[in-house]
């Protein structure tokens, strides 16, 4: 076996774990460019909650209520600065949550399996 073939074999889950990351994302902006994917009531309070970041507000909880964290809304806040303020805008950071999810449970399947392709598996 040629070194090349054995570091293609080293790194196929790796790049495998990048087609479902890949994937994932892809599918989850596909869905956000259809009519499906109407701003809500809680999305509203979110983009609102951005937009009062920027203006120097800054929330420990989500809108009026003493529990879910505001974690969201100040990674949405620098989108709102740099883009537009849409609906799509403040998914985007929801898609990148997504990703790094998969990522996390890659790396935390692949210590508890023992073996890179369960961690694939799992994501």
């Amino acid at each position: 076996m040629t070194d090349r073939v054995r570091a293609l074999g080293r790194s196929a889950p790796v790049i495998a774990l990048s087609l479902v990351v890949a994937i994932a994302v892809g599918l989850r902006l596909y869905v956000l460019t259809t009519p499906v994917m109407r701003l809500e009531g809680d999305e509203g309070v979110t983009g609102v909650m951005a937009q009062n970041i920027l203006n120097g507000d800054f929330p420990m909880y989500f809108g009026v209520q003493s529990y879910q964290g505001a974690l969201e809304q100040y990674l949405q806040a620098p989108l709102l600065w740099v883009l537009p303020d849409t609906p799509f805008v403040l998914r985007l950071i929801q898609v990148a949550l997504v990703a790094l999810i998969l990522v996390a449970t890659y790396l935390v399947a692949t210590r508890v399996t023992r073996s890179r392709w369960g961690g694939v598996l799992a994501a």
